[in-house]
């Protein structure tokens, strides 16, 4: 079996289908997020899943009632992300 210690983001996955509610879009979200800025050269690789985990602590993962929820949640996620890239790896 995988090891979740040496392929992180395959343990976020799996802690969000547990979780369930905004746990899957947040990770989606956050993900995209990550690995932008990967690819643009501001995190390394093995900080996309920190990045993730990071923006995914920041939540409680409760219901999604709505489009429009999933719409704000994406949104607010990103934002996220994107605080948690500038904060920790902005020196880069």
């Amino acid at each position: 079996p995988p090891d979740p210690i040496r392929f992180p983001a395959l343990r976020l996955a799996r802690e969000a289908l547990k979780a369930g509610g905004t746990a899957a879009t947040v990770l989606n979200a956050a993900n995209e997020i990550a690995v932008e800025a990967f690819l643009s050269e501001r995190v390394g690789f093995l900080d996309i899943a920190k990045v993730v985990e990071l923006t995914m602590n920041d939540f409680q993962h409760n219901r999604l009632n709505s489009l429009d929820d999933v719409f704000h949640l994406d949104g607010e996620a990103r934002r996220i992300a994107t605080s948690v890239i500038g904060s920790r790896f902005g020196n880069l």
